[in-house]
């Protein structure tokens, strides 16, 4: 009898109507029937049926096989071959500090308070961080400002940033594709939205937005946001991958779990850090998992999706769906949540308080 098995760098999600397989080298995701997801054991092992023993049936079989095997998803293994292959424990997620990614709003005046706070914080293995400046920079404040964050001991940050002056857009681009600490940097205040790729597989891109930046984008899931790492999917398994671990200090110190929670939880001047990490409400929403979340818990997608828990359709109840979510994984159709009229209304509500 064959047996099928699937490469540990795959991993299915079952929902309510429909799987899907996520190739986590290949960053790609692939939609799958349940009826082929359940043909899975726990060990990811599909034993094969002989085909006598078959009906109309293995010709649906034939077709799913053929399907694994042409996406390099399985691969033929003899019985006594498979416990050479352990199956991943994708649950095993973990991080060597309680905060892993920071974001802080800064600007000309706080930013030297502001660099001492990130410093603090990357010398306590926080390797991932968001800086906004809420106000516009010469194109030498901007260099000296890229210099002075390279240094710290990150893994990658963002940059936003006021743009001063149109006729200094050229020059101001050139300035953060010479920092290859940065990510992603957004210049906003540009002339026209645009892109400016970084060249290098996605890193270092430069993203142009017309008017002001503010948070209230935060929130939206689309299909074009979906994360398909294998540090993606071990950390859905059991934490919020939104707000798992995150740190927002606003210009003014205040603590929250993101820009568009509406809680602070003091001072970061005055705050004792380790005191803060064990407050159970400001962690409460690092677990709040996907499969914790009414209607995500169905989705196929849930496990490459960003959870927000700021904007949510119920701001009464912390485990409602997300607010800016189209998708309907009963049906599998997406619709724009913008258009909704209960959506819509439920937003009158974010707009009247202080998110």
């Amino acid at each position: 009898m064959k047996h099928l098995k699937l490469f540990e760098s795959c991993h299915i999600t079952k929902g309510y109507s429909r799987s899907i397989i996520v190739d986590t080298q290949r960053h790609k995701l692939h939609l799958i029937p349940n009826s082929l997801a359940a043909l899975f054991n726990s060990d990811h092992v599909f034993t094969v049926p002989e085909m006598e023993t078959m009906s109309e049936e293995f010709k649906v079989i034939e077709e799913y096989i053929a399907m694994l095997l042409e996406n390099e998803l399985c691969f033929y293994c003899d019985e006594e071959m498979i416990n050479n292959f352990p199956v991943l424990d994708i649950k095993a997620w973990d991080y060597p500090s309680r905060i892993s990614n920071v974001i802080i709003e800064t600007g000309r005046t706080e930013f030297a308070n502001s660099y001492r706070i990130l410093k603090r914080l990357t010398n306590h293995s926080c390797r991932s961080i968001e800086i906004f400046f809420y106000e516009s920079l010469t194109c030498e404040e901007m260099e000296s400002v890229l210099t002075q964050v390279d240094e710290l001991e990150v893994y990658n940050y963002n940059f936003i940033c006021r743009l001063q002056a149109a006729e200094s857009l050229e020059r101001a681009v050139a300035i953060m594709k010479g920092h290859f600490k940065m990510f992603r940097g957004f210049l906003y205040n540009a002339p026209e939205n645009g892109l400016v790729e970084g060249g290098k597989g996605g890193w270092g891109n430069i993203f142009l937005l017309q008017g002001e930046f503010n948070y209230s984008s935060c929130g939206i899931v689309d299909h074009s946001y979906f994360c398909t790492n294998l540090e993606h999917l071990s950390e859905a398994q059991s934490y919020n991958t939104c707000l798992n671990r995150k740190l927002f200090i606003d210009k003014s110190g205040k603590i929250k779990n993101c820009p568009q929670m509406p809680k602070s939880f003091g001072d970061f001047h005055t705050t004792d850090l380790n005191v803060l990490l064990n407050n159970e409400e400001f962690t409460k929403v690092w677990s709040i998992k996907k499969e914790d979340v009414l209607v995500c818990k169905d989705c196929e997608f849930r496990d490459v999706c960003t959870d927000c828990r700021a904007f949510i359709e119920d701001p009464e109840n912390i485990y409602s769906k997300p607010l800016k979510c189209g998708y309907n994984p009963y049906d599998n159709t997406w619709t724009n949540w913008w258009t909704d009229p209960s959506k819509r209304s439920s937003l009158k509500h974010y707009e009247l308080t202080d998110h």
